[in-house]
Parts: C-alpha cells; structure tokens; sequence
C-alpha cells in the first residue's frame, strides 16, 4: 500500500453540508456542488456522513448521495444512520462503493456479517473511534469488511499492530504537520477531516507538498515527454476524446505544452483551443 490518497469528507444534516459530526456549524447549503468541488480539484475519494436520527432525513440524504454520485468521478464511501441491511442496501445502490458501518454501536456488531455476505466484504467498511473495540471485534472487522475508517486520537503503531486492514484517518487537526505524519504511517491508506475537507483545498498543489516530503500519492504521471510527441504544424497534438464510461469518440482537440502539463498534474482533460487561443477543460 504505497499510494497514499487525499479523502474529504460531508457532513449531512438537514440537506446541507457541516463542519463536523457535533459542529453543525454550516458549511455549504449545496452538497452536491460540494462534492463536485472536491472532484475537480483533485481529490481521490470522498467520505459521506448521513448525520440524520430518522428514516426520512436518511432517504433524503441516500438521494443526495445518488445526486453527488452523477457529477463526481472519483470513489465515494458512505455511512450514518444504518440501523439495519436495507439501508446498507440504499447506499450501495445510490453509488457508494463502501458503505461504513459505526462499529461504536453494538448493533453494527450483529449487522456486518449479514450484509458482508449479502453485498461482499469489498463494499463494507467500519468506523472506529476507540482501541477497545478493534482489540475486542477483530476477528468481525477482518472477516467481514475491506477498510477501517478511525479517529487520528487512537494510537496509530497499536492499530497497526492489531490489523493490516487498509485504514483512513478522520482528523479534526488543521496543523498541516500532523496529516504529513499520519500520511507517512505504515498501512494508513489515506486522510480526510477537517483539513482535508477545506474549501479552499487544491488536492494536486498538497500532493506535490506530500511528494516532497517522500510520501508516494495518487497522482498522474506520463511515460513521455511533451517534446517526444509529433507534433503539427501549428505545434500542437491532436488528441481523439472518448467517452470514459463508454468509449463513444466525442471530437478531435488539440493540446499544447501547456494544456498537457494541465492534463498531466489534474487528471483534467485539458485542450488548446485554436480560435481563442487559450486552454479549455
């Protein structure tokens, strides 16, 4: 596990996006633009919270994450509010590629062997926030999920003693040192919190910071050079754009330096237009 990935995360309560799981100070009143931000600036994943207590609130919240799913193409995990298989079942079907069970309630104990073998152990995840609990329901977390979500005040080196289950830490530090020391922790797949979760956050300017204190990230990189390409007339590479979800061949664009080095750093599509002679996403 030597990529290390940059995780925001939502807070749902009452529709709209907050700053924390007992701060609902609000954030932003649209979260699927929220999400979409983070998207496109260059996050890995994202980490959903329904925060809601009734099964109105949390089908309201299950279609915003099947709204947040349409715009975004990064993975998304989401929990809060399962109290039985069925909502395992709505967030799944909404567009989760996890959903996250919260292993500090004791029902979640009973839930995750029926619905790791209902959905597969892939698509489960648990949450933690105490080193009592991993130590005492390891053998449930190992056999039927795939990842931990858990709080960055545990003792990281005793967690990873315990598992080797691929691990997100969930932090309310906004001290940029600490994410760089989670970050270089042996089996932490990633980070999210309240730094992460800035809106003021550029993923990939983080990424290079994190590069360049040694820690490998998710990012993109190209086997060659700009200046290995053939190149037309005008200077400029064609480029054939297809559909990534369906291969459907969209139109031929055309990049320059510039616009590739974009496409490279972002994982953005990046072109040169010719007639306004500037760079379009």
């Amino acid at each position: 596990m030597s990529y290390k990935r940059l995780t925001p995360c939502i807070f749902i309560d009452s529709g709209k996006a907050v700053q924390w799981f007992d701060d609902r100070t609000l954030l932003s009143d649209d979260v699927v633009s929220l999400a979409k931000q983070y998207c496109d600036r260059g996050a890995d994943e994202l980490i959903v919270f329904d925060l809601s207590t009734s099964d109105e609130e949390h089908d309201e919240a299950i279609d915003l994450i099947k709204k947040m799913n349409r715009v975004i193409s990064i993975p998304m995990i989401a929990g809060g509010n399962i109290r039985r298989a069925e909502d395992v079942k709505k967030i799944l079907y909404a567009g989760a590629k996890r959903a996250i069970l919260n292993f500090s309630k004791a029902l979640s104990f009973d839930l995750i062997e029926e619905v790791s073998k209902r959905f597969g152990k892939e698509r489960i995840a648990v949450s933690l926030n105490d080193f009592d609990t991993l130590f005492k329901q390891q053998h449930l977390i190992e056999e039927y999920s795939t990842e931990i979500v858990f709080m960055h005040r545990l003792d990281l080196n005793s967690v990873m003693n315990i598992t080797k289950l691929p691990c997100v830490v969930l932090t309310d530090t906004m001290e940029q040192s600490e994410i760089l020391r989670i970050l270089k922790c042996e089996g932490i797949k990633g980070v999210s919190g309240l730094f992460i979760s800035s809106l003021n956050m550029d993923f990939n300017e983080f990424k290079e910071i994190c590069a360049d204190a040694g820690i490998k990230m998710t990012s993109f990189e190209s086997i060659l050079d700009f200046s290995e390409f053939k190149l037309n007339s005008d200077g400029l590479i064609p480029v054939i754009v297809q559909d990534y979800k369906t291969n459907e061949v969209l139109m031929m664009a055309y990049m320059n330096e510039e616009a590739f080095d974009h496409t490279v750093k972002t994982g953005r599509m990046t072109y040169y237009s010719r007639s306004r002679q500037c760079q379009w996403v």
